[in-house]
């Protein structure tokens, strides 16, 4: 099996996890399999429908399901322990794999690099206006390219903890790589599988890849982290939190992490910025050079919506 594609649920739209299905099932020239994972959704019964419809397709899969809500990441544990493929494709519905090779391209191009954390351009749109399907200039990373392969592994983990975070739908990932992050982040954080495993990833001196083509059709606005609930605002910030903790208790000499840490935890006598210069001069004039970069944009042209609308209808 070369790809593991797993459905994270939770009460979710069933019209919305129709069109991800679709998206996945239009796969092809790869071995994939379908794992569908359920975080105690009040009616679940959907599984019954999803379970039945892959049967009757001959789609590799497999369902589980949680009696109650544990939250984000127990359920991608759930999902990832069925798991037999090389590599691991996590997606929630609303969200739309972008073509029909997707899958194989991001396939061969981390087997033929040997990489464990890849990622591509996640291509945001709102459909929250009717019909209308109105594609987002707005992405992350603010600086792709900045994990492309010449980057130094120093520069990529400096920007990714000060701003230049990455999609979680976005990710492709090899399986037991992103297991053995997946449960270490399990100990200290609940939703924001995406962060926390990558945090860790770079904190241990690996390399995230950057793949530029897209991957994924992203939906802007209903999801746990671009919704504007301050609920989840909290609870993702709490977890980010956690996370930084945990890697300066692990690391107290990486000057990336505690710089972050600091950043993050103190009240300035004088200027944030003016204090991290004193204190991690290299680490604050990267910052600097960095934000002198122009952020990365999605020219809404160079995609064709009628592929997302097929997934759509």
């Amino acid at each position: 099996m070369q790809v593991s594609v797993c459905l994270i649920c939770y009460n979710p739209d069933i019209k919305k996890l129709t069109s991800t299905l679709n998206s996945i099932l239009a796969q092809k020239n790869i071995d994939y399999e379908i794992i569908v994972s359920d975080d105690g959704s009040k009616d679940s019964s959907y599984l019954l429908h999803i379970d039945q419809k892959l049967n009757e397709l001959h789609c590799v899969h497999s369902i589980t399901y949680s009696l109650e809500n544990k939250g984000t990441i127990n359920n991608c544990i759930n999902a990832v322990n069925l798991a037999k493929g090389e590599y691991i494709y996590l997606i929630s519905p609303g969200d739309c794999i972008y073509d029909s090779l997707t899958l194989k391209s991001f396939y061969d191009y981390s087997k033929q690099g040997n990489y464990k954390i890849v990622f591509g351009r996640a291509i945001y749109y709102d459909s929250r206006c009717g019909e209308k399907i109105h594609l987002c200039e707005h992405t992350l990373p603010h600086w792709p390219k900045l994990y492309e392969p010449n980057i130094s592994q120093k520069i990529q983990k400096i920007s990714f903890f000060f701003g230049n975070e990455i999609t979680g739908a976005s990710y492709f990932r090899e399986r037991n790589t992103f297991i053995h992050y997946l449960k270490i982040s399990s100990t200290f954080s609940k939703y924001t599988e995406d962060h926390s495993t990558s945090a860790i990833y770079l904190a241990e001196a690996n390399k995230i890849k950057f793949y530029d083509r897209p991957i994924v059709w992203y939906e802007y606005g209903n999801g746990i982290s671009t919704n504007t609930n301050n609920k989840f605002h909290s609870l993702l910030h709490q977890d980010y939190l956690n996370t930084i903790e945990y890697l300066r208790n692990k690391y107290p000499k990486d000057n990336v992490i505690c710089c972050r840490y600091s950043f993050l935890n103190n009240n300035y006598r004088i200027k944030p910025f003016f204090h991290l210069l004193l204190h991690y001069p290299f680490v604050s004039i990267c910052l600097f050079l960095i934000h002198l970069l122009k952020k990365d944009s999605n020219d809404t042209n160079l995609y064709d919506k009628n592929l997302l609308k097929r997934y759509l209808d």
